[in-house]
């Protein structure tokens, strides 16, 4: 991730990826069985919970006990099951309730189950004007309107919007992934662009391409456009108008122009 993702590119500030998901990319695409397979959540230091190295060894396929159980995603059991030909409204009763995926009570790589830890962390940054609301909105907004769209068209193949939000990396990518500031535009338009775009890639590849889970892929092909969004919409500088021209006049507090 720093040598390919960051160090090429000259270093802190000028990589054009974000290495984190430049790094989980080649795992997954190394790696797709290891990298979509998990521990099946159970109590915390139950007698039927595997220690860590058990995890480590269930997850690479070395060490099965019997008590054992993995289990894919949230989403990727119920894209096996739509493509089985089973309704939504099933396939998602199987694979559990809308309040375990949000409270992350599901199977999933680490920090990503959460989707409501992750948005108190997510407004916590946007009070503390660490990030902007620009590029999570327009993320989870976009997500969420086609998600609504399709589903209204057809409620029995598709994912509703709820499902869409509360599960997978959707609420993690949003405030902690695509909000990157070297990685993302400058300007306002810029981000909400970034943002709407982000949401559509997302959408597109949890419901038609072979993962279930598409937000490390959509940030990646967003970051490629970001030097165009950045050249199209750049921000008007102080002074300036918005061709980058500078102002013949300026009025002042009476209104006079000198």
């Amino acid at each position: 991730a720093i040598l390919i993702g960051k160090q090429v590119f000259g270093g802190i500030g000028q990589n054009l990826f974000n290495p984190a998901m430049v790094a989980r990319v080649v795992l997954l695409i190394s790696f797709p069985l290891e990298m979509t397979l998990f521990q099946q959540p159970l109590p915390l230091c139950s007698a039927s919970a595997p220690g860590f190295i058990d995890s480590l060894a269930i997850s690479f396929g070395n060490y099965t006990p019997v008590d054992a159980v993995s289990s894919a995603t949230l989403l990727g059991q119920i894209k096996t099951e739509l493509g089985r030909g089973v309704p939504f409204d099933r396939a998602a009763l199987d694979a559990g309730s809308l309040w375990r995926s949000s409270w992350g009570d599901v199977a999933g790589s680490m920090g990503e189950t959460s989707a409501l830890l992750l948005l108190t962390g997510g407004l916590l940054l946007i009070y503390k004007r660490i990030i902007t609301w620009h590029i999570p909105c327009a993320m989870l907004g976009t997500l969420a309107l086609l998600a609504a769209l399709f589903n209204l068209i057809d409620p029995v193949r598709y994912v509703d919007p709820l499902t869409h939000l509360t599960s997978g990396a959707a609420v993690l990518g949003a405030f902690f992934i695509a909000t990157d500031l070297v990685t993302s535009p400058v300007s306002r338009q810029g981000q909400l662009l970034f943002g709407a775009g982000c949401g559509l890639l997302v959408y597109v590849i949890r419901t038609w391409a072979g993962y279930p889970e598409g937000v490390a892929f959509a940030v990646l092909l967003m970051n490629a456009c970001t030097p165009l969004i950045d050249h199209y919409l750049k921000p008007r500088i102080y002074g300036r108008d918005s061709k980058g021209e500078p102002l013949n006049y300026v009025e002042s507090a009476s209104g006079d122009e000198r």
